[in-house]
């Protein structure tokens, strides 16, 4: 097998979604901050630059397991949650989309 020989852990990862915006002002930033939390983004912030104001939304859609000696049923739990929860992260970026549409 490929892996015949290899040493270390094999994971299953699924990461959050991340974005960032730059913003001129600190008014559209916090509009946009009130948004992202307004759609169920726990992980927002709001960091000043030179010049604009960077603002940063994180998902918290977030699986990361150790694979390396588990049996195939184990890895259909974790392709079914991360799946769901795949759903679950562009369905909130859709929400999103549409109230950033609206501005």
């Amino acid at each position: 097998s490929a892996l015949e020989g290899k040493e270390g852990n094999i994971w299953f990862k699924q990461e959050p979604m991340i974005l960032h915006v730059c913003c001129r002002t600190i008014e559209l930033g916090n509009q946009l901050w009130a948004m992202a939390r307004g759609v169920g983004y726990k992980r927002c912030g709001l960091t000043k630059g030179r010049n604009w104001y960077t603002l940063e939304v994180m998902g918290s859609e977030f699986i990361e397991a150790p694979v390396g000696n588990v049996g195939a049923a184990y890895i259909g739990i974790l392709v079914k949650e991360g799946n769901k929860r795949m759903k679950s992260a562009f369905s909130r970026m859709k929400k999103f989309e549409k109230k950033l549409e609206k501005l």
